[in-house]
């Protein structure tokens, strides 16, 4: 029996003045129906204010509001991924920059349809990540090295900020030997004051696992505490290493390595920081709101 039908003989009973009791006895007698004295309550003060009732229940589905994104839009999204091959979620930051709020999934979506997607193996997969990141800037500098792909026989070093994911440094070097790594250190310090700690690698460059190699005893001088990973994790340095990564692919299409660190710094939102780019991070301003 249909509740519509159920609520319209109670109501019709109810209005020739017959009492709650007798109106739920009755329902029980003749549908089989349970209903508390509450509900019929509920019923009649419904049906008296709401002139409009059809006596169905109201609708629990939720309510949607589909939005469909111009062409201009969609251009603009297009047009960010053909300038830069960043990921959907970073072109959602800065979509929302320029007024034009996407979820990420639609931004996906949009690169598909234009035949612009690179493709990726982890792409709908749900990984767990345990993250870990200083709260201040200098509290920590992470630096690494590799080589490079498209200068053959040289090096690419990088420096990065822990917490800001401020790029302080690439540099494209003819050897990856601990002089190097001192004077490059050296001339970021004198630049942008020096960091409470430094995180590198047990490579040769940073003295192996040695603790009183002459990159660790430099670092002591200058009042600055080494951090060695442990050995067989090498996701410690896992940020400075993904920002090589980035540089590595980003570089075809920049003019040279310092305009490559001046986009990443100043255009390129960070996922990890609220859609935040990484100098407003470290030089701490906010010149545009955090977008949640």
């Amino acid at each position: 029996m249909k509740k519509e039908v159920i609520r319209r003989e109670a109501l019709k009973r109810l209005n020739q003045g017959k009492t709650y009791k007798d109106v739920r006895e009755f329902l029980g007698n003749e549908y089989n129906c349970i209903c508390s004295i509450s509900a019929l309550r509920n019923w009649k003060r419904r049906f008296i204010r709401e002139d409009e009732w059809d006596l169905k229940d109201r609708s629990k589905a939720p309510i949607r509001k589909t939005y469909k994104f111009s062409q201009a839009e969609k251009a603009d999204v297009i047009k960010l991924r053909r300038l830069d091959p960043w990921c959907p979620e970073t072109l959602k930051y800065n979509l929302a920059r320029k007024g034009v709020y996407m979820s990420t999934s639609t931004v996906r979506r949009i690169i598909k349809e234009a035949n612009l997607s690179s493709g990726s193996v982890m792409e709908g997969k749900r990984l767990k990540w345990i993250r870990w990141q200083r709260e201040h800037p200098n509290s920590l500098w992470q630096i690494d090295g590799a080589q490079s792909g498209l200068y053959p026989g040289k090096w690419i070093i990088t420096i990065e900020d822990d917490y800001s994911r401020y790029c302080l440094g690439i540099y494209l070097v003819n050897s990856f030997s601990t002089n190097i790594v001192i004077h490059i250190l050296g001339e970021l310090i004198r630049i942008h004051g020096k960091p409470r700690e430094i995180l590198a690698d047990n490579g040769s460059p940073f003295g192996g696992s040695n603790r009183s190699s002459k990159f660790d005893r430099w670092c002591k001088r200058q009042g600055i505490r080494r951090i060695h990973p442990k050995i067989g994790k090498p996701q410690t340095a896992g940020k400075v290493e993904r920002l090589i990564g980035t540089i590595k692919k980003e570089r075809y299409r920049r003019v040279d390595l310092e305009q490559t660190r001046y986009i990443y710094n100043t255009h390129r939102p960070h996922q990890s920081k609220d859609g935040l780019y990484p100098c407003e991070l470290y030089f701490e301003i906010r010149t545009i709101p955090i977008i949640l």
